[in-house]
Protein backbone atom coordinates (compact mmCIF):
# COMPACT_ATOMS: atom_id res chain seq x y z
CA UNK A 1 0.00 0.00 0.00
CA UNK A 2 3.05 2.39 1.21
CA UNK A 3 4.36 1.52 -2.76
CA UNK A 4 1.28 2.78 -4.00
CA UNK A 5 0.94 6.06 -2.34
CA UNK A 6 4.36 6.75 -3.07
CA UNK A 7 3.62 6.09 -7.25
CA UNK A 8 0.87 7.96 -6.81
CA UNK A 9 2.62 10.97 -5.35
CA UNK A 10 5.54 10.84 -7.87
CA UNK A 11 3.01 10.84 -10.81
CA UNK A 12 1.08 13.45 -9.42
CA UNK A 13 4.10 16.13 -8.52
CA UNK A 14 5.74 14.85 -11.92
CA UNK A 15 2.52 15.89 -13.85
CA UNK A 16 2.87 19.32 -11.76
CA UNK A 17 6.20 20.25 -12.46
CA UNK A 18 6.09 19.19 -16.48
CA UNK A 19 2.37 21.22 -16.40
CA UNK A 20 4.46 24.74 -15.99
CA UNK A 21 5.72 26.29 -19.19
CA UNK A 22 9.23 26.88 -19.74
CA UNK A 23 8.95 30.58 -19.53
CA UNK A 24 7.74 30.01 -15.72
CA UNK A 25 11.44 28.42 -14.43
CA UNK A 26 13.21 31.60 -16.94
CA UNK A 27 10.97 33.97 -15.06
CA UNK A 28 11.69 32.82 -11.57
CA UNK A 29 15.46 33.11 -12.70
CA UNK A 30 14.96 36.46 -13.61
CA UNK A 31 16.26 37.81 -10.29
CA UNK A 32 19.40 36.10 -9.99
CA UNK A 33 20.12 37.69 -13.63
CA UNK A 34 19.64 41.00 -11.62
CA UNK A 35 21.62 40.15 -8.60
CA UNK A 36 24.48 39.26 -10.87
CA UNK A 37 24.33 42.71 -12.48
CA UNK A 38 25.04 43.90 -8.61
CA UNK A 39 28.11 42.10 -8.31
CA UNK A 40 31.59 43.43 -8.62
CA UNK A 41 33.09 40.64 -10.59
CA UNK A 42 32.69 42.45 -14.36
CA UNK A 43 32.52 39.28 -15.92
CA UNK A 44 29.61 38.24 -14.22
CA UNK A 45 28.19 41.29 -15.00
CA UNK A 46 28.79 41.08 -18.82
CA UNK A 47 27.50 37.87 -19.01
CA UNK A 48 24.47 38.73 -16.68
CA UNK A 49 23.84 41.56 -19.49
CA UNK A 50 24.11 39.04 -22.48
CA UNK A 51 21.64 36.73 -20.64
CA UNK A 52 19.00 39.47 -20.37
CA UNK A 53 19.96 40.06 -24.34
CA UNK A 54 19.03 36.30 -24.44
CA UNK A 55 15.76 35.77 -22.68
CA UNK A 56 14.18 38.63 -24.15
CA UNK A 57 15.06 37.45 -27.61
CA UNK A 58 13.44 33.93 -26.52
CA UNK A 59 10.84 35.05 -23.69
CA UNK A 60 10.18 38.79 -25.03
CA UNK A 61 6.40 38.29 -23.20
CA UNK A 62 8.25 38.43 -20.09
CA UNK A 63 8.27 41.12 -17.37
CA UNK A 64 11.90 42.44 -17.95
CA UNK A 65 11.59 45.70 -15.72
CA UNK A 66 14.16 45.03 -12.69
CA UNK A 67 16.21 44.01 -15.22
CA UNK A 68 15.88 47.28 -17.02
CA UNK A 69 16.09 49.01 -14.49
CA UNK A 70 19.49 47.35 -13.41
CA UNK A 71 20.86 47.88 -16.82
CA UNK A 72 19.82 51.61 -16.80
CA UNK A 73 21.90 51.51 -13.46
CA UNK A 74 24.76 50.29 -15.04
CA UNK A 75 24.98 52.03 -18.20
CA UNK A 76 25.43 55.10 -16.22
CA UNK A 77 27.64 53.58 -13.19
CA UNK A 78 29.48 50.34 -14.54
CA UNK A 79 33.13 49.69 -13.49
CA UNK A 80 34.45 49.79 -16.97
CA UNK A 81 33.53 51.42 -20.41
CA UNK A 82 32.82 48.05 -22.00
CA UNK A 83 30.00 47.02 -19.46
CA UNK A 84 28.39 50.61 -19.42
CA UNK A 85 27.92 50.43 -23.45
CA UNK A 86 26.89 46.54 -23.09
CA UNK A 87 24.08 47.54 -20.57
CA UNK A 88 23.54 50.55 -22.91
CA UNK A 89 22.77 48.18 -25.76
CA UNK A 90 20.98 45.38 -23.94
CA UNK A 91 18.88 48.38 -22.10
CA UNK A 92 17.80 49.62 -26.28
CA UNK A 93 16.99 46.21 -27.47
CA UNK A 94 14.85 45.56 -24.12
CA UNK A 95 12.93 48.23 -24.14
CA UNK A 96 12.45 48.83 -28.35
CA UNK A 97 12.47 44.74 -29.01
CA UNK A 98 10.03 45.64 -31.65
CA UNK A 99 12.99 47.52 -33.63
CA UNK A 100 14.74 44.40 -33.50
CA UNK A 101 12.92 41.52 -34.82
CA UNK A 102 15.01 40.96 -37.53
CA UNK A 103 17.93 39.87 -35.00
CA UNK A 104 17.71 36.01 -33.73
CA UNK A 105 20.47 35.16 -30.87
CA UNK A 106 21.51 31.80 -30.31
CA UNK A 107 22.94 30.57 -26.83
CA UNK A 108 26.46 29.92 -28.41
CA UNK A 109 27.08 32.97 -30.11
CA UNK A 110 29.47 35.14 -29.43
CA UNK A 111 28.51 37.86 -26.90
CA UNK A 112 30.63 40.33 -28.95
CA UNK A 113 29.26 39.49 -32.11
CA UNK A 114 25.26 39.87 -30.59
CA UNK A 115 26.27 43.11 -29.42
CA UNK A 116 27.54 44.82 -32.77
CA UNK A 117 24.30 43.36 -34.24
CA UNK A 118 22.50 45.36 -31.93
CA UNK A 119 24.69 48.34 -32.24
CA UNK A 120 24.28 47.90 -35.90
CA UNK A 121 20.80 47.96 -36.09
CA UNK A 122 20.80 50.99 -33.97
CA UNK A 123 22.50 52.76 -36.66
CA UNK A 124 20.64 51.67 -39.49
CA UNK A 125 17.78 53.01 -37.23
CA UNK A 126 19.26 56.33 -36.92
CA UNK A 127 20.59 57.18 -40.36
CA UNK A 128 16.79 57.26 -41.64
Amino acid sequence: MKKVLYIIMFLVAANFVSAKEPSYFVEKGIPNIVRGMESNINGLVESCIYQSVLLKNKYPELNFNKVVKSLKELSLNGQTVKIRYQAHLAFLYIKNSELFNNLNFQIDEDPETSFKNISGTIERIAQN
